[in-house]
């Protein structure tokens, strides 16, 4: 085999490897948030797990910005693994009550 080829059969390789990597992490960081994240039910969801603490606003909006983030996650395990989703914020339930049940 040339060098040049064989080069590229490295680099190619390198790239596969990275980007199993980044998918391991990408996996093993939602499965660890979604299971062991914010552990203490909150009131108005237990259905949900959270990501963060959902009853401050840094806590929610990290919250927010996390669950968009693992967005094909959550729809994946929604759909076929365990049927949860994440929790609604205190936030989320404080802009739409009638959504979510008509009253805290």
């Amino acid at each position: 085999m040339s060098d040049r080829l064989q080069a590229r059969l490295s680099t190619a390789g390198a790239a596969v490897i990275f980007l199993m990597l980044l998918a391991f992490v990408y996996v093993g960081s939602f499965v660890y948030l979604s299971c062991y994240g914010y552990d203490e039910p909150f009131v108005w969801s237990q259905q949900g797990y959270y990501f963060a603490e959902p009853i401050t606003t840094a806590g929610g909006e990290r919250h927010l910005v996390l669950s968009s983030f693992y967005w094909p996650l959550i729809e994946l395990d929604a759909n076929w693994i365990t049927g949860r989703r994440p929790g609604f914020t205190l936030t989320q339930l404080c802009s739409c009550p009638e959504e979510h049940g008509g009253s805290l």
